[in-house]
């Protein structure tokens, strides 16, 4: 595993989180917004670390599952744009 591969699979267990609590209607709001800003600089690193995206997308493809990061990585949406699809309205 290189270190793309590790940080894209790093970010995606993070953005699995995320996902996970935007589902809850009762979540804490300090933790999800703490996962949702360490999730974004995974998710910015990899954005960063080639100038070419399709490389970087590639790379992980090749070796992990990371469907979420794909997913905001070719949308070129923040997680937090991500979250908002599955958010349900706090109580």
């Amino acid at each position: 595993m290189n270190d793309i591969q590790m940080i894209a699979y790093l970010t995606e267990c993070t953005v699995a989180t995320v996902d996970e609590m935007a589902t809850k209607k009762s979540r804490p709001s300090c933790e999800y917004e703490r996962q949702k800003s360490i999730a974004q600089k995974g998710i910015d690193y990899l954005r960063n670390i080639s100038g070419e995206l399709d490389e970087t997308i590639q790379t992980i493809v090749d070796s992990h599952k990371c469907s979420r990061v794909i997913e905001i990585l070719e949308q070129r949406i923040s997680v937090s744009e991500f979250a908002k699809k599955y958010e349900v309205p706090k109580k």
